[in-house]
């Protein structure tokens, strides 16, 4: 929920409430899967700066994400 909150540029709170629906509603859902599977990509990669132990999963993470985006066209 925080990824997509910060997709959408609303205050990341975890909570998938009425501000982030109201939001979400206006929004390209094509638009919104990108920006957000590219917010957890950025998150995943600075944990990965700070624990270099998590770098081995990152290459993991991008090839999800690049399926997901295969679906949803790319960025």
């Amino acid at each position: 929920t925080k990824f997509l909150q910060r997709a959408l540029g609303v205050d990341d709170d975890g909570v998938l409430g009425p501000k982030t629906l109201a939001v979400l509603q206006n929004e390209n859902p094509r638009d919104v899967m990108r920006q957000t599977s590219l917010e957890q990509l950025n998150y995943e990669r600075r944990l990965a700066e700070q624990n270099p132990e998590r770098k081995k999963f990152l290459p993991g993470l991008e090839n999800r994400i690049r399926n997901r985006l295969a679906i949803f066209g790319k960025v």
